[in-house]
């Protein structure tokens, strides 16, 4: 039952999903999740309390990934244009630079727009 639950079995929770060599952005996703699941239950009378709320993230690094200046990714764009493959890997480039895809998601939509 759920409200069988305490932060104790959470905190376990946390502890094999670090141990399970996850990243800390990761589980506290898991977590905010599942502080989530039990709002739900509290507010719909089937749960008393939200354990989940007893248990902290775990600390996350910000890493600042510097742009390039403007000049520089339009040189960029020229040296990869002149490749064999440069159109699509132009394309590809700015399409990650403009949307913020990660590069499988990329890879993934270019292979849809291509069949617009």
């Amino acid at each position: 039952m759920v409200d069988e639950i305490d932060a104790s079995d959470i905190l376990g929770f946390r502890t094999k999903r670090k141990k399970d060599d996850l990243a800390n952005r990761s589980i506290n996703l898991e977590l905010t999740l599942l502080r989530t699941i039990f709002h739900f239950a509290v507010t719909k009378g089937y749960a008393t309390a939200n354990p989940a709320t007893e248990v902290k993230n775990l600390p996350q690094s910000v890493v600042d990934h510097p742009l390039l200046p403007a000049e520089k990714f339009e040189q960029f764009l020229q040296e990869a244009g002149k490749t064999r493959t440069g159109a699509q890997l132009v394309f590809w480039i700015k399409l990650r630079s403009l949307t913020g895809l990660r590069p499988t998601e990329s890879l993934s939509c270019s292979g849809k727009m291509s069949t617009l």
